[in-house]
Formats: C-alpha cells, sequence, structure tokens
C-alpha cells in the first residue's frame, strides 16, 4: 500500500518476505519529475500483516495492520521527524478487536477518517467514522 504525504512526499507500507512475514516495513520516497527516489530500504515498524497507510493533514499518515497473533486491527499516526524517517505519535491503539482483514484508511475532506475492512465474522465489509484528536496521537471514533 502506498500514499502521497501532503508535503508531495511518498511512503510505502509492506509485508516482511520469507522468515520475516510476520513483520510489517515501510519505505519513504520523493517524487521528482518523473522519477521516484527511494531514500530508504525496508524500515521495519511493527509485527503484523496487512499494512495500510493512508496520509493525513500536516504531513503525518495513519498507518494500519492486522496482528500477526489475534486478527485485530491496529493503527498509530505518525509524521515525519527527519527528511527520511517516520515516527510514532503517542501507542499503538486496538481498534478493531474481532477477526478482521484488509484494513483500508482514507482521510476525508471534512477532516473525518474511514476506516473499512472484512469481517471474518459475518463475511461482510465495515467501516468505522473517526476524526484525529487534537493532540494528533489517536483517532477517537465516532461510529
Amino acid at each position: 500500500n502506498v500514499t502521497l504525504l501532503t508535503n508531495g512526499d511518498i511512503v510505502l507500507v509492506f509485508e516482511g518476505q520469507g522468515v520475516d512475514n510476520t513483520s510489517v516495513y515501510y519505505e519513504y520516497g520523493t517524487f521528482d519529475n518523473d522519477e521516484v527516489s527511494w531514500h530508504t530500504n525496508g524500515i521495519p515498524y511493527d509485527n503484523g500483516l496487512q499494512p495500510s497507510i493512508a496520509a493525513l493533514d500536516n504531513g503525518r499518515s495513519l498507518k494500519t495492520h492486522k496482528s500477526e497473533s489475534d486478527g485485530h486491527l491496529w493503527l498509530s499516526t505518525n509524521k515525519v521527524v527527519d527528511p527520511h524517517l517516520i515516527w510514532r505519535i503517542g501507542e499503538t491503539e486496538k481498534y478493531e478487536p474481532h477477526n478482521s482483514n484488509n484494513p483500508v484508511m482514507l482521510q476525508l475532506d471534512n477532516g473525518y477518517i474511514l476506516s473499512m475492512f472484512d469481517s471474518n465474522q459475518s463475511n461482510g465489509t465495515w467501516n468505522r467514522m473517526g476524526e484525529v484528536s487534537s493532540n494528533g496521537q489517536e483517532v477517537e471514533w465516532t461510529t
């Protein structure tokens, strides 16, 4: 999964391969003319599966992934603190306690966050709405 941050930089998140297949990584790059220059090479940021990332305002991002052990979905808000490093703001938060799959996040025009995921319990797709808190460290869910 890849996203374009508000400053024009690109962040890619992906699962590890082989013995690292329960780790999630990110890479950070910049777009110049018609070429992407990658500044990092697979930086691990957590254990998990099915990572996804969404751009937020002010150069922040929202990363989410499925737990490698119990199927819960986790998220964290992040910001670029160095030209090529992304750090978590606050704590990683469990936002869906059931066995779910394929989490995707999107910030809507009004500042709300839309989360969509597949539920193993009902064989359906679910969504939740929320807002990033005033301190920028977590999502306050409204539905």
